[in-house]
């Protein structure tokens, strides 16, 4: 990820530290106080909801193919090798996005695995973008990102 990104990212966590030392101390005894006590309650929740965006983009990616197994479960089967990884009902994952134009550089829809049970069995999709079923052969994308 771009430098500006990464900066941008230490930016928020300071200022998250500060502003939620601020909303902890924060006093609700006027109803304006109130009113300020909620807005700052709502800013610190989107710029913690933002900050896992960038700390997403800044994790490492692996790409590789989805392989449909005889359950009809995926797994992604990565380029250059290395051991497989199982999908199931609320994994993350991004798929390549056939409809995308390669100028804007936009390839990629991010979701995650869903299923439903059908008339045929299990059938997964992409929740996500415009919900294509999953299919043997897709060009996937997963990160890796570090739990807190």
């Amino acid at each position: 990820m771009d430098k500006c990104y990464t900066e941008a990212q230490a930016a928020i966590e300071n200022a998250l530290y500060h502003l939620k030392k601020v909303f902890d101390q924060e006093k609700r005894e006027t109803p304006e106080d109130r009113l300020a006590y909620n807005r700052l309650e709502n800013l610190i929740d989107r710029l913690d909801t933002d900050l896992d965006g960038l700390r997403y983009f800044a994790s490492p990616v692996r790409e590789g193919r989805l392989r449909e197994d005889s359950n009809g479960k995926f797994t992604i089967e990565y380029s250059g090798g290395g051991e497989s990884h199982q999908l199931s009902c609320g994994s993350s994952l991004e798929i390549e996005d056939q409809e995308a134009d390669p100028d804007e550089n936009q390839g990629w829809l991010i979701g995650r695995v869903e299923g439903r049970f059908t008339d045929h069995g299990n059938e997964y999709y992409f929740f996500g973008g415009s919900k294509p079923a999953l299919f043997s052969g897709m060009r996937v994308r997963l990160r890796l990102v570090e739990r807190e």
